[in-house]
């Protein structure tokens, strides 16, 4: 999809652009309903938590559980990623950067580079609906083994609510 070196330079081009930005609070939560391309799975409910350390850069962490399938085998995935932010008034582009555990319920799994991109579209400064495409490398799954070879795509869609800690600060 992406090489890695494209997708740093387009992260930090990201991190630094002067955006006219939407003030987001500094912490986030997110439901997401993921589709996986190259696995035998249909779907994923996920959770992720975000810290924006400024309008431009982020922190999230995101765990995700599929529906078990035909053959009685569920995948849970786990990851943390650095995340940068463009934000214009209601429309706001991001990419993701990071690592992610892939396990299977009969006790297989990798940990390896996960990247993507997405579009948040916001009905408040404080709501936005999600769109997100993630690529899982380093994964071959035939339900128990894994090969460095294969990788693996998700598409989720969410909602993701913005909030502040009064202690820690107000918006910036």
């Amino acid at each position: 999809m992406f090489n890695r070196k494209t997708l740093l330079l387009v992260i930090a081009a990201t991190a630094s652009a002067g955006a006219h930005a939407v003030e987001p609070s500094r912490f986030s939560w997110g439901l997401d309903y993921l589709s996986y391309e190259g696995l035998n799975y249909t779907s994923n409910l996920g959770l992720n938590l975000a810290y924006d350390y400024n309008e431009y850069l982020a922190v999230q962490g995101s765990v995700a559980r599929s529906v078990t399938n035909a053959s009685g085998i569920t995948v849970t995935t786990a990851g943390l990623y650095a995340r940068g932010n463009l934000r214009f008034d209601k429309i706001g582009v991001f990419g993701l950067l990071g690592v992610s555990s892939v396990d299977d319920s009969v006790g297989s799994g990798i940990t390896d580079v996960t990247y993507g991109f997405g579009l948040d579209l916001y009905g408040s400064p404080d709501t936005s609906l999600t769109f997100t495409v993630m690529q899982y490398e380093g994964v071959d799954w035939d339900d128990t083994s894994y090969d460095d070879n294969f990788s693996f795509s998700a598409i989720a869609l969410g909602f993701k609510s913005y909030f502040d800690i009064p202690s820690l600060g107000k918006r910036y």
